[in-house]
């Protein structure tokens, strides 16, 4: 001990040399002890989660609900996540306008990211994330969404609810080819139009990327024409992308307004103060 004291601490060179040597290690060591706490963070983990992942669209997805977690458990040790935290997450997002079945889905995404830790994790950092997941289960319990079905007298009654909007004429042209083709308001001022056989077939790429065909007769094209005379168009002709998103959301806005008056009016309670 002797000598190694003389070794390190013989002389004031030697000791300060020693002490800096020391201090060095010791700042290091906590750099390296940093590093290696920010690794177990949530927000470090949910590139390697992304990666397994192909769909743009759900990798979009996931990142926003995961940024929420991150957001609520303010970037937790992921070996410090509990189903407090969970609750937590939980009640903000009631407080805004998210339905109960979105909120699952949050949950949902959170529940993939939590079996992602834990099978890979090969050091058993993460066993708090046993009782978590065994929980998930009662986070993501859906609500079956109610069916509603008119007939024709309540379509009749929708159109009368349509047409005294200053563009009525169009959105009765809109709906009425929307259920004979069966197509989605959002998909009815997309695609081409080519003559087929005695008709036209027109094609549209749809929701997912999916492309479809229907058969039109010359009515249904004339309709389809006509919706696309009501778009803003260039100097080339080109349609203006912002003028169909703006058409397409006036149509569902004022569709889903007519669609709850017609509930409205076919409920008992309402009936009951006619």
């Amino acid at each position: 001990a002797e000598k190694v004291a003389a070794k390190h601490f013989g002389t004031f060179r030697k000791a300060k040399n020693t002490t800096q040597k020391i201090s060095d290690y010791n700042k290091a060591r906590q750099i390296r002890r940093k590093q290696q706490l920010e690794s177990h963070r949530i927000s470090e983990n949910i590139p390697k989660f992304l990666d397994t992942k192909d769909n743009p669209r759900t990798i979009k997805e996931y990142k926003t609900h995961l940024d929420f977690l991150v957001s609520s458990t303010k970037d937790l040790h992921i070996s410090k996540l509990a189903l407090k935290h969970l609750y937590k997450a939980q009640s903000e997002l009631k407080e805004g306008t998210r339905t109960h079945n979105t909120i699952c889905k949050y949950f949902r995404t959170i529940r993939a990211f939590v079996n992602f830790m834990i099978k890979y994790d090969e050091k058993d950092e993460y066993l708090n994330l046993i009782k978590v997941q065994q929980h998930l289960s009662d986070f993501v319990k859906t609500i079956e969404k109610e069916n509603h079905y008119f007939d024709r007298k309540d379509y009749d009654q929708i159109r009368t609810y349509l047409a005294p909007h200053p563009q009525g004429d169009i959105m009765l042209t809109y709906v009425e080819f929307a259920l004979h083709t069966g197509a989605r308001l959002s998909e009815c001022l997309k695609g081409s139009i080519n003559p087929k056989e005695e008709g036209f077939e027109w094609e549209f790429v749809g929701k997912m990327g999916v492309k479809h065909r229907r058969f039109l007769d010359q009515d249904l094209c004339n309709k389809w024409l006509l919706l696309q005379d009501h778009l803003q168009k260039d100097e080339d002709g080109i349609i203006d992308e912002l003028s169909r998103i703006n058409l397409s959301n006036l149509m569902s806005k004022n569709f889903g307004y007519a669609a709850k008056r017609l509930r409205l009016f076919k409920t008992p309670q309402f009936l009951a103060t006619q």
